[in-house]
Parts: structure tokens; sequence; C-alpha cells
């Protein structure tokens, strides 16, 4: 029998009611010793009373059988949950190393974004330097000094010329 917990309820219920009724109808009739029932009686009773026994000891037997079925179905299991959780810790390890790699190169790029930044500020400021000087000098050369009302030269002119041109005065 593979029944379930509540039709084996309903089973042993239905046998108990039956045993029980069958023990009284054994003591009042074959106890009490009535005269009208005779000894046929009390063995048919009597051979219903066992028979009500071997039911139960069935019962009690297909109970231990399913018992026995599901703890071994418990026990394959549990191997099955532990190899899973030796699966789970593998996957774990490997995840948490996922984990910290992709932290990793995430901080990589934002150094790497960093260090380019400053390089392309760095270029900038030395573009615009450079930039700037070649337009200071531009103007520095075409820039003319007036010295005394006479027009002295610009500044690519040596001091030496300018003081001859002075002295010329």
């Amino acid at each position: 029998m593979n029944l379930s917990p509540d039709e084996y309820g309903d089973m042993i219920n239905k046998y108990s009611i039956e045993y029980y009724s069958k023990i009284d109808e054994q003591k009042q009739i074959c106890v009490n010793g009535y005269e009208e029932y005779d000894k046929a009686q009390c063995k048919k009773i009597k051979d219903k009373i066992s028979s009500i026994k071997n039911k139960f000891e069935e019962i009690s037997q297909s109970i231990r059988d399913n018992i026995n079925i599901l703890s071994n179905n418990i026990d394959n299991t549990d191997k099955e949950i532990d190899i899973y959780n030796k699966k789970n810790d593998k996957l774990k390890k490997k995840l948490e190393r996922a984990i910290n790699s992709e932290a990793g190169a995430q901080g990589l790029l934002i150094d790497t974004v960093y260090l380019h930044n400053q390089q392309l500020f760095g270029n900038w400021i030395l573009f615009l330097t450079m930039v700037f000087l070649c337009y200071y000098n531009r103007i520095s050369s075409k820039q003319i000094i007036v010295v005394g009302g006479n027009i002295a030269g610009n500044v690519k002119e040596t001091f030496s010329d300018m003081a001859t041109k002075l002295g010329k005065k």
C-alpha cells in the first residue's frame, strides 16, 4: 500500500471502530456465556478480530515500508544537496573573483581616464603656452621703440644697434 498519511489515518480509524465493536460483541457473547449463541458464533467473532489485527499489521508494515522509502529518498536528497553545496561553493568563489576582477578593472579604467585627462590638460597648457609665446614673439618683433622722438627700431634689433643709432645723434 502506498497511501497518504490522511488515507492511513482514515483506514486506522475505520478498523479501530470495527475492532472495538467486535471486542464488545465478544465480551457480551462469548465471555458472558449467553446460551442462545453457540461456540461457532464466538469463533466467527474471534476470526473477525484476528482479521482486523492482520489488517492493522499490514497497515503498520506498509507505514514502515513507506518510512524506509522516504528515509532513503531523504538520504539521496541530502547527498544531492551536499553535491550542489560543493558546486555552489566553487561557483561562489568564481563569482567573488569575477566581482573583484570587475572592481579592479573599473579602478584601472578610472585611473587611466584620470591620467589621460591629466595628460590632455598638460598638452593644452603646453599648446596655449606655445601659442602665447609665438604671438608674443610676433608682436614684440614688430614693436617700435621711440626714443627721444626718434624711431630706434624694433625689439629684434640689438641694444648695441640702438645705442649706435642713438649715439650718432
